[in-house]
């Protein structure tokens, strides 16, 4: 996806506010379009999803307690991740390894109470060529890649990636500790890990 010189700029500033250009200014960065090309092109294919009534009729819905719920009901059902917010899930997606279509997205809640995107997540069953190793979505990489093994959803492999709102714990941190990530009412699934 080619991008105009102004938007491509914007979307490198996002990027470099959200994970520190430094950080991600290793020698693997230049190799196909590395890192921040990568991610780039994720947040603008994902960049429509900014309004979560549009994820909503793309297919990203909100599971709660009662099954799926209504998107203006998403804020009073109750089910945000601290650290994470809501998530909006595709099933359709799962299993997919193109970093262009995740299969969710994890809104916080902005200062009016209107729904923000932060985070795109991955969610890639641990079967077939990803049984033991997760797949390598951005490809040299140097390691910043964390996939987690301990998603409440055993035997799938997640990662986020968080290139809609910056996280001061890293790019592909799970959690984002900023005020908006953790709605009021949120459970902490890191409590029951301590007990």
């Amino acid at each position: 996806m080619d991008l105009p010189d102004a938007t491509r700029r914007t979307v490198l500033k996002t990027l470099g506010v959200a994970a520190g250009v430094g950080a991600l200014a290793t020698p693997a960065a230049g190799h196909d379009g590395g890192l921040i090309g990568h991610l780039s092109k994720v947040w603008a294919a994902t960049y429509q999803y900014m309004d979560s009534a549009r994820a909503y009729e793309h297919g990203y819905v909100v599971p709660g307690p009662d099954g799926l719920g209504p998107l203006e009901d998403v804020q009073e059902m109750g089910h945000a991740v601290c650290g994470m917010g809501y998530h909006f899930v595709n099933r359709d997606l799962i299993g997919s390894t193109d970093p262009r279509k995740p299969q969710v997205l994890a809104y916080g809640v902005d200062g009016d109470g209107e729904l923000t995107l932060g985070a795109v997540e991955y969610v890639v069953p641990k079967a077939g060529p990803h049984e033991t190793d997760p797949p390598d979505l951005f490809g040299h990489d140097g390691g910043r890649e964390v996939w987690a093994e301990d998603s409440p959803q055993e035997g799938v492999w997640s990662l986020h990636a968080w290139v809609h709102a910056p996280n001061p714990d890293g790019m592909f941190a799970a959690f984002n500790p900023r005020d908006e990530f953790h709605p009021e009412g949120c459970t902490d699934p890191r409590e029951a890990h301590e007990e």
